[in-house]
């Protein structure tokens, strides 16, 4: 056999053909691992992520548990106390120091929708015969809502304040003696 420099040209394409495919095959192995390592990952994620999905469905029902027990704990007067929170709230971010809140706003956004329909009109009547405060049934077109006007209620806000202020005195003195 002559060393042809043709064959011998062709047997080193073959060699470094060998070795790229050896290296392609390697590649190929490698990436194979890394696919097999990522889709076991996935497996844990996807398992973990469930767990936590349980978990939170169940905290969220205890939350809900435990909001609805708290509203059944409220006074009367502590559910009048915080539609009026929320009422003044309103009144005091615009410049008019008027705002109005439906039966919507009181039932969903005050209560978490705790409190029956009925309840819940009865509630926003008994505020609106407060001073400064309004319940409105509208005779036509509208919705019945309760309205504020801050410059009505400031002197009664005022008194229960200081009411509250020197009771808080009275208690934190009885307290250091």
């Amino acid at each position: 056999m002559t060393d042809d420099p043709s064959t011998a040209d062709l047997e080193a394409r073959i060699d470094d053909l060998e070795t790229t495919a050896e290296g392609a095959l390697q590649i190929a192995q490698n990436a194979l691992q890394q696919q097999s390592e990522l889709e076991s990952r996935i497996e844990e994620l996807e398992s973990e992520n469930d767990r936590l999905e349980f978990r939170i469905a169940e905290l969220e029902l205890k939350s809900d548990e435990q909001a609805d027990k708290e509203y059944k704990l409220l006074t009367r007067e502590e559910k009048h106390d915080r539609i009026i929170d929320d009422l003044l709230r309103r009144a005091q971010a615009v410049a008019s120091g008027k705002a109005k809140v439906e039966y919507s706003d009181v039932m969903h956004g005050t209560f978490d929708s705790k409190p029956s329909p009925d309840h819940c009109y009865t509630l926003m009547k008994e505020v609106g015969e407060r001073p400064g405060f309004q319940y409105n049934e509208p005779t036509g077109a509208g919705n019945i809502h309760l309205r504020v006007d801050l410059s009505d209620v400031t002197e009664s806000l005022a008194a229960k304040a200081n009411t509250e202020f020197s009771r808080a005195k009275k208690e934190g003195t009885e307290e250091a003696d």
